[in-house]
């Protein structure tokens, strides 16, 4: 029986069957404000190609080790329970194929829990008039299809009441509400932008966030700007022979979240003088090779080099790299 399953195994893979690559990742773990509770909250993903299951790691804060886990989840959303009130979560999952073969962690969708809501006469209300609507005097009337209605005491009491969290939207003191951040991230706020809300962010993983990771709804506005997702670093930048009096030849890796390069400035050697300098290149399977031209004769540069993503935006200017230009008169090569 052995040697007849061995056979088969043999005669598939003659037959040009491989093994598909390993899963990657789902590229969107988001946590929505009308999900969560004090006790309990929703996280939802995108679904991965080629997974069978997911494990789901739930931890607090922004790098503290998991402390509990889910795993063989067939579904893209889960309703993690049993949580304290008025924490920082991080969720992140994981793919898993049919193989057994695991992929990375994803981005981690985050949240802040709310607190728990404690009856007390000494709350204070808020410091404008509960808005009438189609519930009347004494009562709010939330957003929802339905104008469902609750007690005006509960508009702007820090906790959740309409299905759709719109007590909580836009309460005195609220902040310019945060409703995009970059296409190489995601986000995730709670209670939309009113006072003590917070919003967490996080970039992909080609990406270095340019800011603070979170931001949190003050008296005089958010505490911290939005952070920019901007493209890592330049690395092994190699100056190839082949220099002329008014440029110099160089190898880098690509990257595969740039649409361009160019240079990020050019100083002279052992003067803080920045001269103007630019980047023509080709890409030659996994490297760019190209040159930096419209240099001086006889002159060292420290140069940096940074790639730009799809929407424009800089990346992380790489590490300065030496380069001489040889001897000889200014030339008038123009570059196409």
């Amino acid at each position: 029986m052995i040697w007849i399953l061995t056979l088969a195994l043999l005669v598939t893979l003659c037959q040009g069957a491989v093994f598909p690559p390993p899963p990657q990742p789902p590229t969107n773990t988001r946590i929505s404000w009308n999900d969560v509770r004090s006790t309990s909250f929703q996280v939802k993903w995108d679904d991965a190609p080629g997974a069978a299951s997911y494990n789901v790691f739930l931890s607090t804060g922004i790098s503290n080790p998991p402390f509990r886990t889910y795993v063989n989840l067939t579904q893209d959303h889960l309703w993690i329970r049993s949580v304290q009130p008025k924490t920082i979560y991080a969720v992140r999952v994981v793919c898993v194929d049919r193989f057994g073969r695991m992929s990375a962690q994803g981005l981690p969708g985050r949240t802040r829990t709310f607190p728990a809501r404690i009856t007390t006469t000494t709350t204070p209300a808020p410091t404008a008039p509960t808005p009438v609507g189609a519930c009347g005097v004494g009562n709010f009337t939330c957003d929802t299809p339905e104008k469902d209605c609750i007690d005006e005491s509960w508009w702007c009491d820090k906790s959740k009441d309409c299905p759709d969290g719109s007590d909580e939207k836009n309460c005195p003191g609220a902040c310019v509400e945060i409703t995009e951040f970059s296409n190489h991230g995601n986000f995730s706020c709670s209670r939309f932008n009113s006072r003590m809300s917070a919003c967490f962010f996080d970039c992909n993983d080609d990406f270095v966030r340019d800011g603070a990771w979170y931001t949190v709804c003050m008296a005089n506005g958010w505490t911290r700007v939005v952070p920019t997702c901007r493209l890592k670093g330049i690395t092994s930048i190699t100056v190839l022979n082949g220099r002329s009096d008014t440029e110099v030849p160089v190898q880098f890796p690509a990257s595969a979240q740039a649409s361009s390069y160019e240079v990020y400035d050019a100083v002279i050697a052992n003067t803080n003088i920045i001269h103007s300098a630019s980047l023509s290149y080709v890409e030659v399977g996994s490297n760019i090779s190209g040159s930096i031209y419209g240099l001086q004769p006889s002159t060292s540069y420290n140069v940096r080099l940074v790639a730009i993503d799809a929407d424009g935006t800089r990346g992380v200017p790489s590490q300065p790299v030496m380069i001489q230009t040889a001897a000889g008169s200014i030339s008038d090569k123009q570059r196409p």
